[in-house]
């Protein structure tokens, strides 16, 4: 709001430069190049001052609703969320990470949770990309990596095959 009272004015002082340029003959470029300062002077320089007044009171708005962020300038950024995801590893609670269900989505919807990953079709997307898009490797024949990953993973009762060197086609090459 505050940035559009600054835009407001600085389209007044636009246009009575305009008239004023116009009225005494000047040149259309100098007309041009003064009307615009005026946009550029009066904008920019209250700008951040803006933003810092719209984060104290976003900050305030949040406190009185008993949230507390210990990072002021996040808020702008918390705007433009649509879905948040937390991921509770049981560090309060219990050691090890249990996979509870899944929600598939369906023409941007939620459906009905999913408790077991392997009731899907098999080759659904949402079953394929909890098998493969993971950062999870096997070291001394032991599956290891991220715990959401593992327990993600472990959930489709998929197999993971790392290339070896009998197995590996070391002539295709990928840009």
């Amino acid at each position: 709001m505050f940035v559009l009272l600054l835009f407001a004015m600085a389209s007044v002082g636009m246009v009575f430069t305009l008239y004023l340029y116009i009225k005494r003959h000047v040149s259309l470029r100098e007309t041009i190049i003064r009307a615009l300062d005026i946009v550029t002077i009066a904008v920019p320089p209250a700008l951040p001052a803006a933003m810092t007044v719209a984060t104290v009171y976003a900050q305030n708005r949040l406190k009185r609703a008993n949230i507390f962020c210990i990072s002021p300038h996040r808020i702008n950024v918390g705007g433009k969320l649509k879905l948040v995801c937390f991921d509770k590893t049981g560090t309060l609670t219990e050691e090890g990470l249990d996979l509870w269900g899944i929600l598939p989505v369906h023409n941007r919807f939620f459906m009905a949770p999913v408790g077991d990953p392997t009731q899907l079709p098999a080759r659904s997307p949402l079953l394929v990309s909890m098998a493969t898009c993971h950062t999870l490797t096997t070291v001394d024949g032991k599956l290891v990596g991220d715990p959401v990953d593992l327990s993600m993973f472990r959930a489709t009762k998929w197999d993971i095959e790392e290339p070896g060197a009998a197995s590996n086609r070391y002539d295709v090459l990928t840009p």
